[in-house]
Protein backbone atom coordinates (compact mmCIF):
# COMPACT_ATOMS: atom_id res chain seq x y z
CA UNK A 1 0.00 0.00 0.00
CA UNK A 2 2.91 2.47 0.76
CA UNK A 3 4.44 1.69 -2.68
CA UNK A 4 1.20 2.82 -4.18
CA UNK A 5 1.19 6.08 -1.96
CA UNK A 6 4.59 6.90 -3.30
CA UNK A 7 3.86 6.44 -6.96
CA UNK A 8 1.28 8.30 -6.10
CA UNK A 9 2.86 10.81 -5.20
CA UNK A 10 5.12 10.75 -7.60
CA UNK A 11 2.73 11.17 -10.80
CA UNK A 12 1.23 13.87 -8.28
CA UNK A 13 4.14 16.11 -8.04
CA UNK A 14 4.68 15.40 -11.96
CA UNK A 15 2.06 16.80 -13.08
CA UNK A 16 2.32 20.13 -10.72
CA UNK A 17 5.49 21.25 -12.02
CA UNK A 18 6.76 22.27 -15.51
CA UNK A 19 9.68 20.71 -17.24
CA UNK A 20 11.69 23.56 -16.52
CA UNK A 21 11.14 23.90 -13.00
CA UNK A 22 11.84 19.95 -12.60
CA UNK A 23 15.08 20.92 -14.35
CA UNK A 24 16.07 23.61 -12.02
CA UNK A 25 15.40 21.26 -8.88
CA UNK A 26 17.21 18.36 -10.26
CA UNK A 27 20.14 20.85 -10.66
CA UNK A 28 19.56 21.86 -6.73
CA UNK A 29 18.87 18.45 -5.63
CA UNK A 30 22.25 17.22 -7.36
CA UNK A 31 24.14 19.97 -5.57
CA UNK A 32 22.94 19.19 -2.24
CA UNK A 33 23.81 15.67 -3.11
CA UNK A 34 27.13 16.88 -4.14
CA UNK A 35 27.29 18.97 -0.63
CA UNK A 36 26.19 15.68 1.73
CA UNK A 37 28.93 13.75 0.17
CA UNK A 38 31.18 16.12 0.90
CA UNK A 39 30.10 16.69 4.43
CA UNK A 40 30.61 12.86 5.10
CA UNK A 41 33.62 13.09 3.85
CA UNK A 42 34.71 15.85 6.11
CA UNK A 43 33.41 13.80 8.91
CA UNK A 44 30.78 16.59 9.62
CA UNK A 45 27.78 14.22 8.42
CA UNK A 46 26.94 10.74 10.48
CA UNK A 47 22.90 10.28 9.75
CA UNK A 48 23.43 10.71 6.13
CA UNK A 49 22.01 7.91 4.65
CA UNK A 50 17.85 8.79 5.48
CA UNK A 51 19.03 12.31 3.87
CA UNK A 52 20.45 10.40 0.56
CA UNK A 53 17.45 8.75 0.64
CA UNK A 54 14.49 11.07 0.35
CA UNK A 55 16.98 12.85 -2.24
CA UNK A 56 16.60 10.16 -4.54
CA UNK A 57 13.26 10.35 -4.13
CA UNK A 58 12.77 13.93 -5.09
CA UNK A 59 15.10 13.26 -7.90
CA UNK A 60 12.70 10.92 -9.20
CA UNK A 61 10.45 12.84 -9.05
CA UNK A 62 12.04 15.18 -11.04
CA UNK A 63 12.49 12.93 -13.92
CA UNK A 64 11.55 15.24 -17.51
CA UNK A 65 11.85 14.76 -21.25
CA UNK A 66 14.11 17.44 -21.16
CA UNK A 67 16.77 15.74 -19.74
CA UNK A 68 16.14 12.42 -21.48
Amino acid sequence: MLKLFNRFKIYLFTQLFSEDEKCILKQALNLQREEIYKDVRCGLSCDYKKDIEDLERLLKMCDNNLWN
